[in-house]
């Protein structure tokens, strides 16, 4: 059976997310720092798939980012938690979630509802362990508070588009490490999630005038030395499966392919 998940499930919801750490960092990420979830429960939906009173399977749908994942071992209930948010009528734009959970929900969702994506990006997962860190000299410092704008700024396609409220929350200074340069902002990288031993470094960008000048990997490097020193034991992070030279650099400082990711993208 499957049924909406409240604050009085919260811990069983971190007990079988904590399971598989490197897979449901975007869930556990949501109750804890960093988090622009100021009341996890407000913002998103939570769904638990139970057998015999037991949680086997959890699905999140993100308001803010209009993203739904699901976390499954079993295609039975990853098809029960997609019929479960659709007859619910939640609306959401993209699937990004570990291939092999999400290829069983795209299908599901086509077979059954006759919704296709309109794009699908593969990714490579890469996972840094913290024995095998080569960090590099790097001139990358934590962002302050008045870099928020730009930090956002930098993500945008025109960088000119004011920044709104919920962009700028979205950036966390004490983790997010930024260089400047010629008196403006230029690459940052940023952490997407902590779980009690994973970190997730995600918004990799570098202003296109300062690109491919080593800039984006000494951002990277920088985060990785300050989540190792915070406690964590691995960094993970999802790159393009066919950007060949951003996964060169991050195996420049350790990181191995470890797995797939994919993200589906609906109207």
């Amino acid at each position: 059976m499957i049924r909406e998940l409240h604050e009085a499930d919260r811990q069983a919801i971190l007990a079988f997310a904590n399971l598989r750490e490197q897979e449901n960092l975007f869930a556990i990420g949501s109750f804890g720092h960093p988090s622009p979830f100021d009341d996890p429960f407000k913002d998103n939906r939570y769904f638990g798939y139970e057998e015999n009173g037991v949680l086997k399977g959890i699905a999140v749908c993100f308001g803010k980012w209009g993203s739904f994942v699901v976390n499954c071992p079993e295609r039975e209930g990853i098809n029960v938690l997609v019929d479960g948010v659709m007859e619910r009528k939640i609306h959401f734009t993209s699937i990004p979630v570990f291939r092999r959970y999400a290829d069983p929900m795209v299908a599901w969702l086509k077979e059954k509802y006759g919704r296709e994506p309109k794009k699908v990006s593969e990714e490579t997962v890469l996972l840094l362990e913290k024995g095998v860190f080569q960090p590099m000299e790097s001139r990358a410092a934590m962002a302050m508070e008045k870099d928020r704008d730009d930090c956002a700024r930098l993500e945008k396609d025109n960088p000119n588009t004011p920044v709104t409220n919920e962009e700028r929350a979205c950036v966390i200074p004490e983790y997010t490490f930024v260089i400047h340069k010629d008196g403006m902002l230029i690459a940052k990288a940023n952490v997407h999630g902590f779980s009690r031993h994973f970190a997730q470094i995600g918004g990799v960008m570098t202003h296109p005038r300062y690109r491919r000048q080593g800039f984006g990997r000494q951002c990277v490097s920088a985060l990785c030395g300050h989540c190792f020193a915070k406690g964590v034991d691995h960094i993970i992070l999802f790159t393009a499966k066919t950007n060949l030279p951003a996964q060169n650099l991050y195996k420049s400082l350790g990181f191995k392919p470890v797995d797939e990711f994919l993200i589906a993208e609906y109207e």
